[in-house]
């Protein structure tokens, strides 16, 4: 690949700013004249850029509007419903409250059970035979020993917007807040826009931003109750200010009130997720670096950045003096979730899944470590039986963060589209599978300007979780926009080197580029598992069509209800269809939905029944018998099995 001109406003090593030179694409007339035409039009780029960012977001929040995806947040097994009643337990107690507060999901109590089956809380009973209004507190207890007290369960600014919301709206209407979160989606796009513009020029900047506007998964979370959008929004944010400091003629020398205002900038990002700290004196240790031989200039950006940034976090410091708890600590599941994704048999294609024998190693670390991240991190490291045996799992997790599937956690972007044109649009235009590949092309090309040394770290930092805990579809989103900017140099590279007949650049860069593609493509190591499982649609029918039913029928309109259950049947997958005595499910999560969904059927037979719509009591009644006739043909085959299992087991007779 060839040696590229520096980058558009990237000072030299002297420090002083470089004149604008060529973009990496001034070879090309065609492109160079494209990079000319939208910078030239810059304004009205950035316009085009933001409006379509936001037409996408109101179009798919007015088809989302009414459906289960905006209804996520009353799940009580999920991060969403705790954020909602952390944010609610701030506005009735205030934010100096010494109660402590963390969530109890059902991993929580197969944890605790595990922990508790060793160390009876009751000498001489089992844990599990006492009554649950005994067993509650003390799982309660046991996770808050665990997760420190009262420290901040997590950073504690997003639950702090999220109580202003409430406060200021009178409710806990959680659309209030997904409206900041798509306002800061499309101002995601012009900060990626101006990241991109000031690395790599116009062109690579506005196909960056396309790639952006086109991904799916980043409007998703913004309609959910996650940070996600937040993160991304801060991340970009911390880029900006600091290449636009880094190119800036000024350098180093500013008033005092700029350093302010990024300490400022660096403070909020660190009080949204601790690990903006070091991306943010990373980022400036790159401004530094220049005037390495000027130390005095050093004092001021140092000082006013840390001290702004510390001044913003100051009321997180007071709170934690306040009701006694560790004075800088922002987290505190930083060890169990450690633990949760790094022990010997943890399966990295599943993202989260502390059950069954899982649970009771996770017990063992928790107990041993007392909840302390160091103590977790040695605890379950001395689980393997080698150096090189953990090292294998980083590997295998690595591999997994390189495939195309959007791996669900609290929710499920693939489910989403089921109820938006746009989205479904978008789960097949930008994906991980080629956006990754064609981001690693980028990244060879520019390996060595300058202009990407903020990115690199920006990047690896947003890598690392993926790594050292879990590959998440909401953990791989800030890496994704991260790498937009690459693909699009890869792309116009590739273009570039094709019109000026550079044979080998091009060959080599598709080839990286198909392998990539094609790895990413693979198939799942589970051959029966769903992009979208049972679950997502059980918990649509709790969450969101039974509230609705219920409220037809308490208010008398059984014609109204009957909709309700038929607007649920018609997202059923199709596979549930073909279920019956001669096609039972596959495994026993397909047989529950199956029986639960032939429960559904049932209720619908008989408010159509009340209705005198006898051709719709046969079809639901006709369901309903084949689902039923699927499940008890599986009950069967799993009791054949069962017994043939146990007969292979018994000691063949002695001749």
């Amino acid at each position: 690949m060839s040696t590229p001109p520096p980058a558009v406003g990237i000072p030299p090593a002297g420090g002083e700013p470089a004149p604008e030179p060529a973009p990496p694409v001034a070879a090309v007339d065609v492109l160079r004249n494209a990079d000319r035409w939208l910078a030239a039009r810059r304004a009205w780029v950035i316009g085009v850029l933001l409006l379509s960012a936001a037409l996408c977001r109101i179009v798919v929040l007015v088809e989302v509007f009414d459906t289960p995806v905006m209804y996520s947040v009353r799940h009580e097994e999920m991060d969403m419903r705790f954020f909602a009643q952390w944010a609610a337990h701030i506005v009735e107690h205030g934010p100096l409250d010494p109660t402590p507060l963390h969530p109890v999901h059902t991993w929580h109590r197969h944890v605790a059970a595990a922990h508790f089956g060793k160390f009876p809380p009751v000498p001489g009973k089992n844990f599990l035979e006492l009554d649950n209004r005994v067993r509650e507190p003390m799982i309660r207890d046991l996770w808050n020993e665990w997760y420190g007290g009262n420290r901040y369960h997590q950073e504690p600014l997003y639950p702090h917007l999220l109580a202003l919301v409430f406060w200021l709206t009178g409710g806990e209407d959680v659309r209030w807040f997904y409206g900041l979160q798509l306002l800061g989606g499309v101002l995601s796009i012009g900060l990626l826009f101006g990241v991109a513009r000031r690395s790599f020029g116009d062109l690579v900047g506005v196909l960056a931003a396309a790639m952006a506007i086109g991904y799916g998964p980043l409007i998703h979370y913004e309609l959910v109750l996650l940070r996600v959008s937040f993160l991304v929004l801060a991340g970009l944010g911390l880029l900006y200010v600091f290449q636009r400091i880094y190119t800036s003629p000024r350098g180093l020398d500013r008033p005092l009130w700029h350093w302010l205002l990024v300490g400022a900038l660096v403070g909020l990002a660190t009080s949204l997720k601790i690990t903006f700290a070091p991306l943010a004196f990373g980022l400036l240790a790159l401004v530094l670096w220049p005037a390495r031989r000027e130390f005095r200039r050093w004092f001021v950006p140092l000082c006013s950045v840390g001290g702004a940034a510390l001044l913003l976090m100051t009321p997180w410091f007071v709170r934690n003096a306040v009701v006694g708890a560790s004075l800088f600590s922002l987290s505190s599941v930083g060890p169990v979730t450690f633990a949760a994704s790094n022990y010997p048999s943890y399966l990295v294609d599943y993202g989260w899944a502390p059950y069954g024998e899982d649970a009771s190693v996770l017990a063992r670390v928790m107990h041993e470590s007392h909840g302390t991240l160091l103590g977790a991190i040695r605890s379950t490291l001395a689980l393997y039986e080698s150096t090189g045996a953990y090292i294998w799992k980083l590997i295998d997790k690595l591999l997994i963060a390189w495939f195309w599937f959007e791996q669900p956690n609290n929710t499920n972007f693939y489910f989403s589209t089921v109820f938006s044109f746009v989205l479904t649009v978008m789960r097949y235009l930008v994906v991980a599978a080629w956006v990754m590949p064609a981001g690693l092309v980028g990244l060879g090309v520019a390996f060595r300007w300058r202009a990407t040394r903020a990115w690199w770290w920006y990047l690896g930092l947003s890598f690392a979780p993926l790594v050292v805990f879990y590959t998440l579809s909401r953990f791989r989103v800030p890496v994704m926009v991260g790498l937009f900017p690459f693909a699009a140099l890869g792309l116009v590279s590739v273009v570039s080197w094709t019109v000026r007949n550079r044979v080998w650049p091009t060959i080599v860069a598709l080839v990286l580029f198909i392998a990539g593609v094609v790895w990413m493509c693979r198939s799942f190591r589970d051959p029966m598992r769903q992009v979208i499982d049972a679950g997502n649609y059980s918990g649509a029918l709790q969450q969101y069509y039974i509230p609705k039913y219920t409220q037809a029928i308490d208010a008398g309109q059984h014609a109204q209800a009957l909709a309700v259950l038929e607007r649920f049947f018609g997202i059923l997958p199709d596979y549930l269809f073909n279920l019956n005595g001669n096609h039972p499910p596959e495994n026993q999560y397909e047989g529950a939905f199956a029986m639960q969904v032939a429960g559904v059927y049932q209720m619908a037979a008989k408010l159509a029944n009340h209705l005198g719509r006898q051709q719709d009591v046969t079809r639901f009644d006709a369901v309903d018998h084949d689902l039923r006739a699927a499940v008890g043909a599986y009950q069967v085959w799993m009791r054949e099995l069962q017994q043939e299992a146990e007969r292979t087991k018994q000691p063949k007779p002695k001749k």
